[in-house]
């Protein structure tokens, strides 16, 4: 398990519930949010999650195109994602060793319970609030597709500039995934500070 690891494993989470919240305005959303579970279900395992960047680039382009071409066509397809990514989360649940019978009841909650409170109240994911979450989706997808490459770029540079009196150095400092993950908080924390001032 890997740092990459657990933000795939937030990023579908969190990108379900937000996704699923378009299923609940149309009847075809609904049915593409099932359509979208049940084909990533029978095809994706515990063994065989797609990459990282894939996930974090099919997030970030989903987001983007429904906050820039908003219509029936993008609902629908927000919402497939929402039941693909459920799928993947619930075969991200099991790769641990969590039992699928205890993973798929979690994934599906989080999906009906944000399709039904869409439907239920209008107060639930108003335009506003859910154009911020699918923000956050396009900064957090963007990170996820890019950082693996970053990563292995930066482990590849030192590697070939350290001498032996800095390998030994480098044992003893900071890991790169705490920067990484401090960049990238303070990223998206200011990210989010600029977008919500009026």
């Amino acid at each position: 398990m890997t740092l990459f690891f657990y933000g795939l494993w937030m990023l579908c989470g969190v990108s379900c519930a937000v996704f699923a919240a378009d299923a609940a305005r149309r009847i075809a959303n609904l049915v593409g949010v099932s359509l979208g579970l049940v084909a990533v279900a029978l095809i994706v395992r515990a063994d065989r999650v797609p990459d990282v960047v894939w996930i974090g680039g099919f997030v970030f382009a989903i987001a983007v195109w429904r906050l820039t071409k908003p219509g029936k066509v993008a609902g629908v397809a927000t919402s497939a994602a929402a039941g693909l990514l459920a799928a993947i989360w619930v075969s991200l649940f099991t790769r641990p060793g969590l039992p699928a019978a205890a993973a798929i009841p979690v994934a599906l909650a989080v999906v009906v319970f944000s399709a039904w409170m869409g439907a239920r109240d209008a107060r639930f994911a108003p335009p506003v609030i859910h154009d911020e979450a699918l923000m956050l989706l396009v900064l957090l997808g963007a990170a996820l597709a890019v950082a693996p490459g970053v990563a292995a770029g930066w482990q590849s540079a030192t590697a070939l500039n350290l001498t032996l009196d800095d390998k030994r150095a480098a044992a003893f400092a900071v890991p790169e995934w705490t920067i990484l993950v401090m960049l990238a908080s303070v990223s998206l924390g200011g990210a989010y500070a600029l977008s919500t001032r009026r």
